[in-house]
């Protein structure tokens, strides 16, 4: 595990700072697995990355399981929580997403997948009171 970057976040105004030094780190082709509790701000965070490709409006993928966005490059956002088994992981059929290296990936409620056996970007948020702690290392 090597350790990309890390911060300590009180407002969208630092979350946006910190997102924006992401994009010259996060290249097409890699997975961005996220680690939070419900409400901690996954969502939100892509968000504010997705605002420095670009795209301004993005919603999360709860219900609709996958959003893709033509940005450059362009991202796959995929979100986990409603899947209730392997079963049900298994025939989103990520390894299809997975070949497509021109895009970028965000994956949230990656606690649910069973085998990561793939370099992937780990991306932890801890909720402590009114602040986030975020920290981005390379898997």
């Amino acid at each position: 595990m090597k350790t990309l970057a890390n911060a300590t976040i009180h407002s969208l105004t630092e979350l946006n700072d910190f997102t924006k030094s992401l994009v010259s780190v996060v290249k097409p082709g890699m997975i961005c697995l996220f680690y939070a509790e419900m409400g901690a701000g996954k969502t939100t965070f892509v968000k504010s990355f997705m605002s420095h490709l670009g795209i301004d409006s993005i919603t999360s993928p709860t219900y609709t399981l996958i959003n893709e966005y033509h940005s450059n490059p362009p991202v796959y956002h995929m979100d986990l929580y409603r899947l209730e088994s392997e079963a049900a992981i298994d025939s989103l059929d990520l390894e299809y997403y997975f070949s497509q290296s021109q895009y970028l990936f965000f994956i949230e409620w990656a606690e649910k997948l069973i085998d990561i056996n793939f370099p992937h970007i780990a991306i932890s948020i801890t909720q402590q009171d009114s602040k986030r702690v975020i920290d981005v290392s390379l898997r």
